[in-house]
């Protein structure tokens, strides 16, 4: 970050402080892999949480499950009959949950309006490709024709995931398209990492939480040789031009510091390229995900109204 002048500037406090708070919880390298799967399972849990977390309010939670996944309804007292909203988490395919996305998808659900429904789908290395994208496929095709009141047709369907979640959101797009099943009115994609093979065109941003080492690794636990990497429904940046033109209108967010920067660049371009209404929003010196430091940076909070404004317009 600089001045006009060129003059570098430190950051806020409260961002040193986030940053602070991330860099002792990621995984440390030398540890075997059953640890660092651990550590990395427990890093995600608490990815937002420099303070303890409270009480969550403001939403009736309602366990369920869909086919192989555990999944949970976020209804906020403003709910909107029928309007309905699948969240996919971030967390590298091989961790994060209910547990650790609950309070960032229940502001979400509050923001919208919508009865939001926060997908568990199943975790690599124990699952790899392509379990959660089909879990993630068949949370939205449910979602489509039931609620938290029960059957019923969705007025509407949105969709939004975060890193490793907005992924798995763009490929459920794809899947949904290709089989001529209805797509999302919305999508919102946060801090995604859209290219699965390594790519110079990201450049050499450090970021300790989603950097070229760690995204390496965890294509590698997710994908475990089951497909090409370039396989759209991993790396949906190499998604034909056709499949891309019937993609909704799309929000993609990311942080001008962080590695994957440029897969949400890139995509925009694509979307764009293709005709499709695409807005790309770049918020600075903000760590991966920021979105969950809700009680730590007013960027949180203005980041996902931002989203809620774009999936829910005219409210």
């Amino acid at each position: 970050m600089t001045t006009p002048t060129g003059t570098a500037r430190p950051p806020r406090p409260d961002i040193q402080r986030a940053f602070a708070h991330l860099t002792p919880l990621a995984p440390q390298a030398g540890a075997s892999p059953e640890a660092q799967l651990i550590a990395a399972r427990a890093f995600v849990d608490r990815y937002g949480d420099v303070e303890p977390r409270g009480a969550l309010r403001g939403v009736d939670v309602t366990p369920m499950n869909i086919g192989e996944c555990q999944a949970e309804w976020l209804v906020p007292r403003n709910a909107r009959k029928g309007d309905r909203l699948v969240y996919l988490h971030g967390g590298g395919w091989f961790a994060g949950g209910l547990e650790s996305h609950r309070p960032l998808a229940s502001v979400v659900a509050e923001l919208t309006g919508c009865a939001t429904l926060l997908v568990a789908y199943r975790l690599a290395p124990e699952a790899p490709f392509p379990a959660a994208v089909e879990d993630c496929v068949a949370a939205l095709s449910w979602a489509t024709d039931n609620g938290p009141e029960g059957r019923a047709p969705a007025r509407s369907l949105l969709l939004a995931g975060d890193s490793a979640g907005a992924n798995l959101a763009a490929a459920v797009c794809l899947l949904a398209i290709g089989a001529g099943r209805r797509t999302p009115d919305r999508l919102a994609m946060i801090c995604a990492p859209l290219d699965g093979a390594p790519n110079p065109s990201r450049g050499t941003r450090p970021d300790i939480v989603a950097g070229n080492g760690e995204l390496e690794r965890a294509m590698a636990a997710y994908v475990q040789g089951q497909a090409p990497i370039d396989d759209p429904r991993i790396s949906p940046l190499k998604a034909d031009e056709g499949l891309l033109a019937r993609f909704p209108p799309t929000l993609l967010q990311a942080s001008g510091a962080e590695y994957l920067l440029w897969d949400s660049q890139a995509f925009a371009g694509r979307l764009i390229d293709a005709g499709v209404r695409t807005s790309l929003s770049v918020w600075p010196a903000m760590p991966h995900v920021w979105h969950a430091f809700l009680d730590l940076l007013p960027e949180a909070r203005q980041a996902l109204a931002e989203i809620a404004a774009f999936l829910t317009p005219g409210r």
